[in-house]
Order: C-alpha cells, then structure tokens, then sequence
C-alpha cells in the first residue's frame, strides 16, 4: 500500500505465494487499478499525484497508522482512512471500492452527519486545490452511493450475463467513472497527508473583513 502511496500507477501485482514450513500459500489476490487510476488523475486534471519518498512515507505511516500494534483497529481518522484504501485491493466489483473509497473520504473530511456531500466538495478543494475541469465529478460520485445505499439506484441482479446490452454498458461506465473519482481523491488525499508527515487533519472556518 505504502509502494501505490508513493508512486501512483508505478506498481501492480499479479498472484502471490508465500513460502512456509508447510510449503506455499497463496497470497490474497489484489486488484488495484493503478494504472488506470494515474491515467485518469492526468485525464480529468484533478486531484494531483506526486511521487513521494518511501522511506519517510513508511515511517510516516509506521507512526501514525497505529504506532502501538500494527494489526490493531485504527484509532484515528487517518488510519480509518487507510484500513479503507486496504478494501481497494479486494478483488470484487466496482460498488464495494466505492463503498470502502467513500469510507475512507469520509473519514477525514465529514465531521457530524449533516451537509456530507458540501463538506467534502470544500474541504477537498480547499485541501488538494480547486477543480478546474469536470467540475461535476464530486457531486455525481456522493449522488451515486447515496441514491445506490438507499435504493433508489437501479443496477443489474449478481446473476446477470447479458453485458452488452444498452442499460448494462451505461451503468458499467457509470460506475467504473464514480470508482476511480472516489479512489482517486482517497488516494491523493492519504498522499498530501503523508508528505505534510500529518497525524491529523482538521479545518475551521473564518469570517472575511
């Protein structure tokens, strides 16, 4: 994680093993679109990656992440954001990484349970810079889990087959763009916190004279 943290799109795994007394295991697979997650990045011109240094990201993340057990649960809203990225490399379908993406975002940038999809449109700006193109991006990811977790987004039964139909293509599309905003904004985020070497991120709002 620390590896994609620090280069975006620089690192992708295939089928992993582990040598034991026993023999081998089978690592968990991991499906992290990272290629195509700095692809977009350079596409829609927003948020930024840079590539940052390992060494200090992992200490970074050795001391913040949970700096007592590092299998324990998190207990920050850094580190819940980051057990979040974690669901990124599950192999399964686009809705479950917007799930855990929209976890972790709203981790570090919600704070009570009103205004959820203002608060991230600003903090995030106000935080990573403004979005110049495609404007519309953070609106449609926060309107398509919301209407998704509350049943009001229609989507295809786990057994469909038929994938080339209008409908299907439409909705794959739609989800697939919502998937990489989301991943792409946890990610940058995770990374600006990283380089600032960060155990916290708060914001407080001022009156203008």
């Amino acid at each position: 994680m620390i590896l994609n943290i620090c280069r975006v799109g620089g690192f992708s795994y295939g089928m992993g093993f582990i040598k034991t007394s026993y023999g081998f295991d089978r690592l968990r697979s991991m499906k992290l679109y990272t290629s195509e997650l700095f692809e977009y990045s350079m596409e829609k011109k927003w948020p930024n990656f840079e590539n940052l240094e390992i060494r200090k990201t992992w200490n970074w993340y050795l001391r913040v992440q949970n700096p007592l057990l590092i299998e324990e649960l998190s207990g920050s809203s850094i580190s819940r954001a980051f057990n979040a990225f974690s669901y990124l490399y599950e192999n399964s379908e686009g809705i479950n990484k917007i799930f855990w993406a929209m976890v972790g975002i709203e981790a570090i940038y919600v704070r009570g349970k009103e205004g959820i999809s203002q608060q991230i449109k600003e903090k995030a700006q106000l935080y990573l810079g403004e979005i110049q193109h495609f404007k519309k991006r953070l609106t449609k990811m926060y309107d398509f889990r919301s209407s998704f977790i509350h049943g009001n987004k229609n989507f295809p039964s786990y057994f469909h087959t038929a994938d080339a139909i209008e409908s299907y293509e439409k909705f794959s599309e739609e989800l697939f763009d919502v998937m990489l905003t989301a991943e792409c904004l946890l990610i940058a985020t995770i990374q600006k916190i990283a380089k600032e070497e960060r155990d916290n991120l708060s914001f407080m709002y001022a009156i203008q004279n």
